[in-house]
């Protein structure tokens, strides 16, 4: 039997996540050999499953590349008449994540008195988010804070306050 092209054998994998919906990992299309278009096709096909948790990297990269990945998307999509309602549920998924992503950074200050090691820390400060400066400004009145880690936060946070 003669051997199948590796396109042909790519399998979607199903993920249960707690809340009982049904995100479908992609990562499989990364053998494709292009991660703009497997991140492309995962957005696609989970436009209407949006979770926080299990989506966090992808929402991250989509928002840092929006523009890259709109237009790839459009390009893979044009003649599919979900194109537009895609689009829009990814936007206010996006939205949502943000939202979600400043929750999760301020409930993780609060317990653990550290940001800087977490991923969506990483995100606000690559998008220049002026949300990291009040968090800078109540660590440095917040006791509990490491010098260490005042520093480091305030250092990496000093470019946001150049570009306001």
């Amino acid at each position: 039997m003669p051997e199948k092209e590796p396109l042909q054998q790519i399998k979607l994998v199903k993920l249960d996540s707690s809340k009982s919906k049904t995100i479908e990992d992609t990562t499989l299309y990364l053998s494709i050999g292009n991660p703009d278009t497997s991140l492309v096709i995962f957005m696609y096909k989970n436009a209407d499953n949006y979770d926080y948790d299990l989506q966090r990297e992808e929402y991250i990269r989509w928002d840092l590349e929006e523009q890259t990945m709109v237009n790839l998307f459009k390009n893979l999509y044009k003649d599919s008449k979900y194109l537009y309602s895609k689009l829009n549920k990814i936007n206010s998924n996006k939205n949502r994540f943000i939202q979600d992503a400043r929750k999760a950074l301020m409930a993780d200050y609060k317990e653990y008195n550290y940001i800087s090691d977490m991923m969506e820390f990483e995100y606000f400060l690559q998008k220049k988010d002026s949300m990291l400066l009040s968090i800078v400004d109540d660590m440095c009145n917040n006791k509990k804070v490491s010098i260490e880690e005042l520093n480091l936060v305030k250092k990496l946070t000093s470019s946001i306050k150049r570009s306001l």
